[in-house]
């Protein structure tokens, strides 16, 4: 199989399946709101296994699997979706199709060539998007603890994606009705919820 060309100053992870001989063939993907197709991306690992849930999808770091191959590139670029945490309503989690609805915004990378020395640095603006939001949660020490996760077992992993799952207090919402973003906290095992006010779903350049 053709090595991965992701490089990224952020670990990303993305969700992913198999074909019958092992190998990634596929990446999970979303749609903006004028019918654009980008990759759906996860700042946190933790975040990627909840969504592979329930799912034939599994979540690996895209520096494992991704290659230009498996997406059709689009006019020498790429477009993402960069997810943190899942849309809410008055403290339930949202529900479509079975699945959580990741939350997030909208970006594009001019590539122009892939190449395996290709490198995406993110700034200072993506850095402070993810703080804002774990201060708004008031979860002050969330990105140390994701950190921490990023070289956990496998089956520890699992363990706090279940968990996770377990106690989500879910609802089915229609789109319109998405007024809050929420995280899963291990260490309470519990779900935290602000108000999403204009802050998600938008470009970051």
């Amino acid at each position: 199989m053709q090595s991965s060309t992701f490089k990224s100053s952020i670990r990303l992870y993305g969700l992913t399946r198999r074909n019958t001989h092992g190998q990634y063939h596929d990446v999970s993907c979303t749609t903006t709101t004028t019918g654009v197709s980008v990759v759906r991306v996860f700042v946190s690992r933790l975040d990627a296994e909840i969504a592979a849930q329930n799912s034939d999808l599994e979540a690996h770091p895209l520096s494992d699997f991704f290659y230009p191959g498996l997406l059709a590139e689009q006019q020498g670029g790429l477009n993402l979706h960069i997810c943190l945490g899942f849309a809410a309503n008055n403290g339930h989690l949202s529900i479509q199709n079975k699945q959580l609805v990741p939350m997030g915004w909208f970006t594009y990378i001019d590539v122009r060539s892939w190449s395996d020395e290709h490198y995406v640095h993110w700034g200072d603006e993506l850095p402070g998007l993810l703080g804002r939001t774990y201060s708004l949660l008031k979860l002050a020490d969330y990105n140390t603890f994701l950190n921490s996760l990023d070289g956990a077992p496998t089956k520890e992993m699992h363990w706090h994606a279940s968990e996770a799952i377990r106690v989500m207090p879910t609802n089915d919402v229609e789109t319109s009705s998405w007024d809050q973003i929420s995280l899963f906290d291990p260490d309470d095992c519990r779900w935290c919820f602000g108000s999403t006010a204009s802050s998600y779903q938008t470009h970051l350049n």
